[in-house]
């Protein structure tokens, strides 16, 4: 885990800033629905807890915003138990 929590930082400390002034929105956002048509849809509830496990609290509010609703009450109804249920299996 340490070496999956290095790399995300790297990326943040080091790729973020280069996107946000090559990229434009439209690429950016071009980019993420390809990146989630890459998912299951089977999957994605969990995925939604893996993009949010090392949020704090104001992120992570700020990104459930832009979730749609009923995604939302899908991942607080049944998704963080499935996140957390294969996170459990995972790291035991």
């Amino acid at each position: 885990m340490p070496t999956l929590i290095d790399h995300l930082a790297e990326e943040e400390q080091e790729l973020l800033p280069i996107v946000s002034v090559t990229l434009t929105q439209r690429e950016w956002d071009a980019l993420g629905k390809h990146g989630m048509s890459a998912i299951p849809i089977t999957r994605r509830l969990v995925f939604l807890g893996h993009i949010t496990e090392e949020t704090d609290d104001a992120e992570r509010q700020r990104f459930m915003q832009v979730i749609p609703a009923p995604a939302r009450l899908a991942y607080k109804l049944i998704g963080h138990r499935q996140f957390t249920r294969e996170t459990t299996n995972i790291r035991s």
